[in-house]
This record gives structure tokens, C-alpha cells and sequence, in this order.
């Protein structure tokens, strides 16, 4: 099969990337994968034999259960916190602030990307140590959880809400909606992907 020049160029610019994406993400699931039909770590020295005994076991031990539903649980606590956070903060910065107040906003929300997980985790420790005494418990991880999703959710709401023509929002005004029903009707389903 003969590639177009144009085919090659993009081959060659993206190759690099996928190239990438499979030594960082795909080899290290597969080994993962592979490794849990085994009894022990190739790499450990012991008789390694093929097994399906940790797969009978998370089906069948009921720790396993919890521990997964607890994951999904805090997973949805997050997310929810994320939305009901990050989306008014989103639209504000879509549809209200402007100018250099929006730019310095924004360098507020991208901030903690800039700065290294070891400070922020070490920053959070001393904020939930005293007088709180919540360090090491469930409101302390989704605090943290929240702390380093929170930016995403921003980020990706505002890029939703900034796509929404202004005119549809105005036609919406002049034919007589109320803010909530305009926001109801026309923002909303617009920003949901």
C-alpha cells in the first residue's frame, strides 16, 4: 500500500506519541494484567505458576467488595463536589468576568498544577493536623482528591460554557425567560457534553 506524502508526515509526527503512550500505558497494563494470573512476581525468585485464584477471590471474599464500591463511592463524592464547585466558577469566568480579572483567575486556578504533589500533600498535612484532627481519614482524601480534580473540572466546563453563542442566551432574555429559565433551558443543555 503507497502513502501519500501528507499520510507519512502525520505517521511520523504522531508515531512519537504512540510510540509513548505504549511504552508508558499499554506494556505496564499488560504486564499487569499478565501478573495477575500469576501465583507470585517472576522477577521474586519463587515458582510462579499459572492461577486464577486472585480472580476467585476478589469475586468471592467480601472485603473486595467494599473496598471497590468504597472507591466508586468516593469517586461520585468527588466528582459531585467537582461539579458543584467548578461549574458556577466556570460560568462566572465564561459569561461574567472579563478582561485582566479573568486572566489573573485563571493563573489562580492553574496554579496548583505548577506546583510540585510532594508540597501540596505536605501543605494539605498541615492544614488538617490541628485543630481539625481529620488527617488521615475519609474527608481528608476527598479534600485532597477535590483540591487536585477541582482545576480539571474548571477548565473543562469553561471551555463548554465559552462555546454557547451569547445571542442564544439574549433570544432566550428578549422572548421573555427569567435568568433561571434561560439558564435552565438553553446554558445548561448547551454545556453538557
Amino acid at each position: 500500500m503507497a502513502f501519500t506524502r501528507h499520510t507519512r508526515t502525520v505517521l511520523a509526527l504522531t508515531a512519537p506519541a504512540y510510540l509513548w503512550l505504549t511504552a508508558t500505558v499499554l506494556l505496564p497494563l499488560a504486564a499487569m494484567f499478565y501478573f495477575s494470573f500469576l501465583t507470585a512476581s517472576p522477577l521474586g525468585g519463587k515458582e510462579v505458576r499459572f492461577t486464577l485464584q486472585h480472580y476467585a477471590d476478589f469475586f468471592t471474599k467480601e472485603i473486595y467488595w467494599y473496598n471497590a464500591w468504597r472507591s466508586v463511592e468516593l469517586g461520585l463524592y468527588v466528582t459531585a463536589i467537582c461539579l458543584i464547585v467548578g461549574y458556577p466558577a466556570a460560568l462566572g469566568l465564561a459569561k461574567y468576568v472579563k478582561g485582566r480579572w479573568r486572566e489573573a483567575i485563571f493563573l489562580l486556578i492553574i496554579l496548583p498544577f505548577w506546583s510540585n504533589a510532594l508540597v501540596r500533600t505536605f501543605s494539605w498535612t498541615m492544614v488538617l493536623r490541628e485543630p481539625f484532627n481529620i488527617l488521615f481519614s475519609y474527608p481528608a482524601i476527598v479534600i485532597g482528591l477535590v483540591h487536585a480534580y477541582l482545576p480539571y473540572a474548571i477548565l473543562t466546563c469553561y471551555i463548554s460554557l465559552q462555546a454557547i453563542d451569547d445571542s442564544l442566551i439574549e433570544a432566550g432574555r428578549s422572548l421573555g425567560a427569567t435568568p433561571a429559565q434561560t439558564f435552565r433551558r438553553i446554558t445548561l443543555p448547551l454545556s453538557v457534553p
